[in-house]
């Protein structure tokens, strides 16, 4: 009986993730944009960029070859040029 309650209340915790992402998310993202303090960032835009840039680069460094050779290599589901495609379409919208 007490965990029957219990459970009941945690059920009334949780929520679906469509709610968390077209709801709770994006005032969050939004808030973060808005007070961002602007020279900081202007500032360290020179890092920010060089990370960025890096961090795609080892990215599409790892999803390029493992995509190809993770999906059957020499014959299997991805040419090297489409599986390059791929990678770079899904580090650029996927950090």
């Amino acid at each position: 009986r007490a965990r029957d309650k219990l459970v009941r209340n945690l059920e009334l915790l949780e929520f679906e993730p469509v709610f968390f992402t077209l709801i709770l998310l994006p005032p969050i993202i939004f808030e973060s944009g808005y007070s961002l303090n602007h020279s900081e960032f202007v500032r360290n835009i020179d890092g920010i960029a060089a990370f960025a840039f890096i961090g795609t680069l080892i990215s599409f460094g790892i999803m390029g070859p493992g995509l190809y050779f993770g999906l059957g290599g020499e014959g299997g589901m991805f040419t090297p040029m489409e599986a390059a495609a791929f990678a770079a379409l899904i580090v650029a919208v996927d950090p």
